[in-house]
């Protein structure tokens, strides 16, 4: 969505949405409960930079967190989510490629 407003007039508002929470006691593959157990720190990173700063910072940190996890391959670790909190600040999108 946000390749879509560069060249639409659209507006994406981002709101805590988790699969782990989803699916949390759900009978599921073991595989992927393992991916659910690993999803509640951002999860509650994001809820965490919503309540303190706005659902504008929410949109920052999951691009920032979701670029680094899903295109780039790293894992969910203690030095990702303090780089996607660096990252998803205004100030840092620059240095951070956003």
């Amino acid at each position: 969505m946000l390749e879509v407003e560069k060249v639409r007039d659209v507006e994406t508002h981002f709101h805590v949405m988790s699969l782990s929470v989803l699916n949390s006691g759900k009978d599921v593959p073991d595989e992927y409960k393992d991916m659910i157990e690993r999803g509640w720190g951002p999860v509650r990173i994001a809820i965490a930079v919503e309540q303190q700063h706005g659902p504008a910072a929410v949109r920052e940190f999951y691009t920032a967190i979701g670029t680094r996890h899903h295109n780039e391959g790293r894992e969910f670790d203690t030095s990702l989510f303090e780089e996607s909190l660096r990252c998803g600040r205004s100030s840092g999108r620059a240095r951070c490629g956003g």
